[in-house]
């Protein structure tokens, strides 16, 4: 009888390590996306208001209801315009928009800064019943200030962008994570 080596199992060892490094993989080690399921309620339409600013940020509520309006519809949600036709109406409030400096290139001039939002939101039914709410969603970018003043307004518009679209994605996350 001949002693065991590895290989003289490689033909069966081979394939089960295989399918156990697959199987992993496949199940992700425990991690999930979060959200991608259906919205509350049974709802299917949603109509989306712009949100209340609170913050001197003048114009920054279209952006975000353009990205929410994106969100929604790109995972199949049917955007209505008129609330009282739709299954819900999603409201919300931009709490504040606040910049700060990051880095300095000299003693006081500004290399980057980073500006905050925090908004609340609300998910209503048709009956203005509350489905959903989120009190204190916040994002922050980083940019790049300049000394002329036309491209630093430029760059927090860009990373005002770029914090709305992170917003819309963590708000229809977290909308639908649990359902």
């Amino acid at each position: 009888m001949k002693p065991w080596t590895f290989k003289s199992t490689a033909w069966i060892v081979k394939p089960l390590i295989f399918s156990a490094l697959c199987f992993f993989a496949a199940s992700g080690c425990g991690y999930k996306l979060v959200g991608g399921g259906n919205l509350p309620a049974g709802i299917k339409s949603v109509s989306v208001s712009l949100f209340d600013n609170k913050s001197s940020e003048t114009g920054f509520e279209n952006t975000l209801a353009g990205y929410l309006n994106s969100e929604l519809s790109r995972n199949g949600i049917r955007l209505v315009s008129n609330p009282e036709k739709a299954d819900a109406r999603l409201t919300g409030t931009i709490k504040s928009v606040s910049v700060g400096t990051v880095s300095y290139t000299g003693t006081s001039t500004t290399a980057e800064s980073r500006v905050t939002v925090v908004i609340a939101a609300r998910l209503k039914n048709r009956d203005g019943v509350e489905i959903w709410a989120a009190d204190n969603m916040s994002d922050r970018q980083t940019y790049s200030a300049d000394t002329d003043n036309n491209t630093s307004v430029r760059n927090k518009k860009a990373a005002l962008a770029v914090i709305a679209q992170r917003l819309a994605e963590e708000f229809y996350g977290r909308l639908t994570e649990d359902f």
